[in-house]
């Protein structure tokens, strides 16, 4: 079953410009342009294609991705406190963590599945200074965002 080709009027544009540009660079110097209309139109329409499938991908995946709050930066403190039962680590960033009452302070707590692979990961952007971003829903009662997921560069 073929899905309805919603890029067909974009596609003939797009054909009928390259067309005209290799009759011009091409047909008029006496170069086989039958070669290269064929090339460019199948790499024409697998780019046209390839940008609507990860749009598409992008759109759909929106939605698992989704988090109240984000934010991007350096991670300046790393912080672990074995009298606080149930909390892993704790961080800072610079700039500083915006969730409300945290006072820059964003932690991870031992309900997080990926609680080991996280702290893994947030110590090794600390000890190089890596950019990260980190997302949480929800603001404890100390204060602290809830950590949920954390991607470094």
């Amino acid at each position: 079953m073929m899905l309805p080709n919603r890029s067909d009027g974009l596609l003939k544009r797009l054909k009928s410009h390259f067309l005209e540009n290799i009759n011009q660079a091409f047909c008029n110097r006496n170069i086989n342009c039958n070669y290269y209309e064929e090339l460019i139109m199948n790499t024409l329409q697998k780019t046209v294609m390839a940008f609507g499938v990860s749009a598409l991908t992008l759109i759909s995946s929106g939605s698992a991705l989704a988090v109240d709050n984000q934010h991007v930066g350096k991670i300046t403190t790393f912080h672990l406190n074995a009298e606080i039962s149930g909390r892993d680590a704790c961080i800072r960033m610079l700039p500083a963590v915006p969730a409300p009452g945290a006072n820059g302070w964003a932690c991870l707590y031992n309900t997080n599945p990926l609680r080991n692979q996280i702290n893994t990961m947030m110590r090794e952007a600390y000890e190089r200074a890596r950019p990260c971003t980190i997302g949480w829903n929800t603001t404890l009662p100390e204060g602290n965002a809830n950590i949920i997921f954390v991607e470094c560069r």
